[in-house]
């Protein structure tokens, strides 16, 4: 291979690097002044009363505070409905003695409450919706802990009438182990900054729903919770429906904290295949280029490409584009959660993007997904069947 040759493929690579850090450096700057500006607006006096729907499963050492928050929102008028599939969840229990703590508040406990679909927490929300007394709905995962004048910002949206869903990029707090270091900050990037910049850009709700409110009568002109309640991404397809009835579907300008603490390795990578092989679902060709977001991944491909011909500029890209992920990172972190990880973390945050590269890798492998404990097959549009369902569907395609 002639020198010429040699030089311009080094300077390809080193120009795709920069390329590719020069757009995760705009991407953290555009989604984290979102969230500035969000933060230093003052709260509207627009205050309309809301139900808040929580569907919680099993009583995780961190359920008592979340819902203890929810209770303590700086906000008027707040019905919270607590509801489990199980009449006898543990986390019933923990819900009754957090009602009992807060008697100002109006608080109902649901138990056994059941819808139809395969998504448990779709199921518990249709469930809980005929309790529900007021027109702005808040959905709640039971992980999320809210800051006290979150819903006075959210809500503020809903004073424009075309407004029919606003949602809240979820972010991950309390870590104490690897497996929690490595999924908090999957949330910090993939849905702090990533979707977030996402949706400033393309104007499309780009939704993780942990924490969404919606105006009752767009979602019941979007056909409810049943249309999505089969379907692992039915935040996303919940958001497209309502936007479809005409509706507007806003971002938040807060992030919704999630409380991870205790995960384990494999329970991050089994949640992150999950959503690869959904998203694979919903858009192949977009899935196909998530790599381009992954700026660690690129660094090494291309570095060690180039550190072939000049191990030197090898590795300067690979450490160059590993630096500067770090340094996003930690800003990321420190603007939307508070804190950056602690000193003994670090190693497992370095490779935190090269995993999800492997993982996007076998997401195109398989369509099987570990569901809250349960093989499912993901088939079109992120729909969810068992097994038993899928089989005979493949016997049918094989005989077809």
């Amino acid at each position: 291979m002639s020198e010429a040759i040699v030089q311009a493929f080094c300077v390809f690579c080193w120009a795709a690097v920069l390329a590719a850090v020069a757009v995760h450096i705009g991407l953290t700057l555009l989604a984290l002044g979102f969230f500035f500006r969000g933060r230093r607006a003052a709260i509207g006096a627009f205050r309309p009363p809301v139900s808040i729907l929580v569907a919680m499963k099993g009583a995780g050492a961190t359920l008592a505070e979340n819902l203890t928050a929810l209770a303590r929102l700086d906000y008027p008028e707040v019905q919270l409905l607590l509801g489990a599939e199980d009449p006898n969840d543990p986390a019933l229990e923990v819900a009754r003695r957090v009602a009992a703590a807060h008697p100002q508040r109006d608080i109902q406990i649901v138990a056994g409450c059941r819808g139809r679909g395969a998504s448990p927490m779709v199921r518990t929300l249709q469930g809980l919706l005929p309790y529900a007394k007021y027109d702005i709905l808040m959905k709640c995962d039971d992980v999320v802990r809210l800051p006290p004048d979150f819903l006075a910002r959210a809500v503020a949206a809903f004073a424009d009438p075309q407004v029919g869903m606003s949602y809240a990029s979820p972010v991950g707090v309390g870590e104490t182990t690897a497996g929690a270091v490595l999924e908090n900050f999957t949330l910090v990037w993939l849905c702090g900054v990533f979707s977030t910049a996402a949706r400033l850009i393309s104007g499309l709700p780009v939704v993780t729903g942990k924490c969404m409110i919606w105006r009752r009568a767009a979602l019941e002109a979007a056909g409810g919770l049943r249309p999505v309640a089969n379907m692992h991404c039915d935040d996303y397809l919940l958001a497209m429906r309502i936007r479809r009835a005409g509706r507007r579907v806003v971002l938040a300008p807060q992030v919704a904290p999630c409380v991870y603490t205790d995960w384990t390795i494999h329970g991050h990578l089994s949640r992150q295949l999950r959503w690869f092989v959904c998203r694979r679902k919903l858009s192949p060709v977009l899935h196909f280029f998530e790599p381009l977001n992954n700026l660690p991944a690129i660094g090494l491909v291309l570095g060690l490409a180039a550190g072939v011909f000049d191990l030197g500029l090898g590795l300067a890209l690979l450490l160059g584009a590993l630096a500067t992920k770090v340094l996003m990172d930690a800003a990321a972190a420190k603007v939307l959660r508070g804190s950056f990880a602690r000193l003994r973390h670090l190693p497992i945050l370095l490779l935190k993007d090269y995993l999800l590269y492997g993982v996007w890798f076998t997401s195109f492998l398989t369509n099987r997904v570990d569901w809250r404990g349960r093989w499912r097959y993901v088939v079109g549009g992120s729909r969810l069947v068992a097994p038993e369902v899928y089989q005979r569907w493949l016997r049918r395609r094989s005989r077809a």
